[in-house]
C-alpha cells in the first residue's frame, strides 16, 4: 500500500481518527503514523495524549497497512461508544 491509496482507503471509509504524517501535538486517542529518521512509526496515543505500542517499521507499505487496521479498529470503538 503506498500513501495515494491509504489515503484514498481512508476517506473512503471515514476513518478520521489518525495523525498523518504529522505530530500529533499529545492528542488524545488517535493513530499516529509519521516518520523519523527515515524509519515509520505507528502508535496510538492515550486519553492523556502519550504515545503507546509504538512499532517501527522499514518497510511504509507495512507501516501504512498497520495504520489503517488500527483506524478500522478505532472506529469500531468508536462506534460503540467505548472510547
Amino acid at each position: 500500500m503506498n500513501r495515494a491509496e491509504a489515503e484514498c482507503l481512508i476517506a473512503r471509509e471515514g476513518l478520521g481518527a489518525g495523525v498523518w504524517f504529522a505530530n500529533p501535538d499529545a492528542a488524545a486517542n488517535r493513530v499516529v503514523v509519521d516518520e523519523v529518521d527515515g524509519t515509520c512509526r505507528v502508535y496510538v496515543t492515550s486519553e492523556r495524549g502519550s504515545a503507546e505500542g509504538i512499532r517501527y517499521f522499514d518497510d511504509e507499505s507495512e507501516a501504512l497497512e498497520k495504520y489503517v487496521r488500527l483506524l478500522r479498529l478505532q472506529q469500531r470503538l468508536l462506534d460503540r461508544g467505548v472510547i
